[in-house]
């Protein structure tokens, strides 16, 4: 009855399975004969044994696998300097990126204590300090010494006789026809005073 079971089962499986299928293996192929006048490395002589031979070819393996080991951390180590190389690179950027943002805020903050000063643009550059506080005080001290009277406008530089009207006559003006241009604005900011010649 037993045999019955295992008959079914056997019967109700399918007859293309491959678990049950015998393998076939295939014939190796017949070494390449060597020249005679070679011995050959890879096999073992008459008077090597088995053991010997085994020995032999477990340090070849091993120093393959060593010489292999050898150029993995050769290239390793080639990845990291490259990698350390572009972070230098990145560290190097950034120390000069910070080092132009500070050269600008220094700037913008000689331009505000400079306006707040009303010193003239050409003395901007005269202002120094380690901080807003040395720069507000030398930009003070620096006002003292310019003449109220020699100061125009901010942006406009210090110049001998700023403080006095240029004196003009009509026939300069009649003479000059860019001079004529520009006479109704410099007489209405004071800058041009038009006498009789």
């Amino acid at each position: 009855m037993a045999d019955e079971k295992t008959e079914d089962i056997k019967s109700e499986q399918p007859a293309d399975d491959l678990q049950d299928a015998p393998i076939e293996l295939l014939p190796e192929p017949a070494p390449k004969p060597k020249p005679a006048d070679k011995p050959d490395a890879d096999r073992p002589d008459g008077n090597e044994s088995a053991l010997a031979y085994q020995l032999r070819q477990e340090k070849k393996r091993a120093a393959q696998l060593e010489e292999d080991n050898k150029k993995y951390k050769k290239r390793e180590e080639e990845e990291r300097k490259a990698k350390q190389t572009e972070q230098e690179q990145r560290d190097e950027d950034l120390i000069a990126i910070r080092e132009e943002r500070d050269a600008l805020k220094r700037e913008n903050l000689i331009t505000r204590v400079g306006i707040d000063a009303k010193l003239p643009k050409s003395m901007w550059s005269r202002i120094q300090g380690a901080d807003e506080d040395a720069m507000r005080a030398d930009a003070e001290d620096l006002a003292a010494l310019v003449k109220k009277s020699a100061v125009g406008t901010i942006t406009d530089p210090v110049r001998e006789g700023a403080g006095k009207p240029r004196k003009v006559t009509r026939a300069q003006l009649q003479a000059d026809p860019k001079m004529a241009r520009e006479a109704a604005a410099k007489l209405a900011s004071g800058e041009w005073v038009l006498v009789s010649s």
